[in-house]
């Protein structure tokens, strides 16, 4: 038992070099900056993608009715004149609408190419410098194609919380006393599926590697129950904190970005989580094709410094010198 305490200790120390050396908070920063800007046009895609099956209207009024639980009620109105005002008028004519597409096309995929260059980072890898303009283009894709899984992801929660509420008559009458609670489990329960595997096709696909699914949906697992724990404290933090009076008309931005910042950095802890998991296990994350394993210069002294930081709290402030070491590239790939 000590010693399996001890072992937790040590992986959560460990993980915390990783987490200081990668400098997350900063990568979180910017990830929260880039996302403002997909959050909107990624939206419209989403609500076009499954209101083709439920209509725009129903999946317009569950994404407010789900940002309202998260960011408040200032903060869902602000993020909806956002998507309103991305929206594409076609009466325009032929040339504004293709650049409207395009714009619409790069600014939704925006986040997840920089969500994808700070998980390269976490897990060691980047792409070839020779990589060319083949490689931006798959990229891209794939970001794409992480936008429209998010969609497919809200239809599949929608038709089985359609399903349940079918359903729920009937439970009435079979558990009349339990109904509720048996109803708000199975919501909570798809919810936290729903999740887990969202955050399972990031870890899998985004980033430039070669990773077993076993070693995924464990990280997965982690951030989903990290996430769907932090979501009620930080929604409850941003009801119960008067950001108007701070941040005066910006307080519904303010709101966005908060959240955004705090589930950039709930996703970067289950990345140094399957980074310092698989490296316990005595395998390594394999870059893919088109990407290079990368050594930081950092890696030995750098850890090894943050480690004993993390023993040592009042002193964690210095290992943030390491985090500006050289990169050394790999060539063996």
């Amino acid at each position: 038992m000590k010693k399996k305490v001890s072992n937790v200790f040590s992986f959560i120390k460990e993980m915390y070099a990783e987490w200081t050396a990668d400098n997350c908070f900063q990568l979180a920063a910017a990830l929260s900056y880039y996302t403002l800007f997909s959050i909107a046009p990624m939206l419209i895609i989403v609500i076009s993608v499954a209101g083709y099956f439920f209509g725009e209207e129903a999946i317009n009024g569950e994404i407010q009715r789900q940002m309202s639980s998260l960011v408040g009620n200032d903060g869902a109105e602000a993020l909806a004149k956002m998507i309103q005002s991305a929206y594409i008028d076609a009466e325009r004519g032929l040339l504004p609408t293709i650049v409207g597409i395009v714009t619409l096309f790069l600014s939704a995929t925006l986040a997840f190419t920089a969500l994808q260059d700070s998980l390269n980072k976490i897990w060691k890898v980047q792409l070839k410098p020779q990589s060319g303009i083949m490689a931006v283009v798959i990229n891209r894709v794939l970001s794409f194609a992480m936008v429209l899984g998010i969609g497919f992801l809200l239809l599949v929660s929608m038709v089985i919380n359609s399903l349940l509420s079918a359903l729920n008559k009937y439970i009435e009458r079979l558990l009349a006393d339990y109904s509720v609670y048996l109803i708000k489990l199975s919501a909570l329960f798809i919810g936290f599926a729903v999740i887990t595997v969202l955050f399972a096709m990031i870890f899998k696909f985004l980033p430039d590697v070669k990773i077993k699914w076993r070693n995924v949906w464990i990280g997965a697992l982690l951030t989903s129950f990290l996430f769907s724990v932090g979501r009620y404290l930080i929604s409850w933090q941003i009801g119960n904190s008067d950001l108007t009076n701070t941040y005066g008309a910006a307080a519904s931005i303010v709101g966005i970005i908060l959240w955004i910042n705090y589930s950039s950095l709930i996703l970067f802890i289950g990345a140094e989580f399957i980074y310092v998991y698989v490296k316990r296990k005595g395998e390594t994350i394999k870059p893919d094709e088109h990407a290079i394993k990368i050594n930081y210069g950092r890696d030995e002294h750098a850890v090894q410094s943050a480690e004993a930081d993390a023993a040592h709290p009042a002193y964690a402030g210095r290992n943030s010198r390491h985090a500006g070491k050289a990169i050394v590239i790999d060539k063996s790939r």
